[in-house]
């Protein structure tokens, strides 16, 4: 038998509110989307909407999270805007290799590519370098 979208006895189960469960492991509400934007002073990533962040950085943000989840990924694509030497802060709860942020490269539309994972107990964050000055 079958309730709204729950398709009874069977894995994977759809339930009612669209959520994809196989064997007890649970995904909700992910969507592979691409997000292009500009960051301004402040930009939140909200790892809920996308898995790839586009950002022209077009003043030197103080990057903040929402929505974070053991077991996800995002890269970020950062664009140094036409006036270039744009930094970024980055939120605490980010580890980075030898405890160390990268230097992103500051020439006007430099490009730089960032990898991150959230861990396993939803809350740290795993960043990495994957191309400084790809562009």
């Amino acid at each position: 038998g079958a309730g709204g979208d729950t398709v009874q006895d069977s894995k994977p189960l759809v339930d009612d509110n669209g959520n994809l469960s196989m064997e007890g492991n649970e995904i909700q509400d992910f969507t592979k989307e691409i997000v292009a934007a500009n960051t301004g002073a402040n930009y939140e990533i909200d790892w809920k909407v996308a898995t790839l962040f586009e950002l022209t950085l077009t003043d030197s943000p103080t990057i903040t999270f929402a929505n974070l989840a053991a077991g996800r990924s995002i890269t970020l694509i950062l664009i140094q805007d036409g006036t270039g030497s744009r930094t970024v802060t980055w939120p605490a709860s980010i580890d980075w290799p030898s405890a160390t942020a990268p230097t992103l490269s500051t020439g006007a539309s430099d490009v730089d590519v960032i990898d991150m994972f959230v861990r396993n107990d939803g809350t740290t964050v795993l960043g990495f370098e994957t191309g400084l000055d790809m562009g």
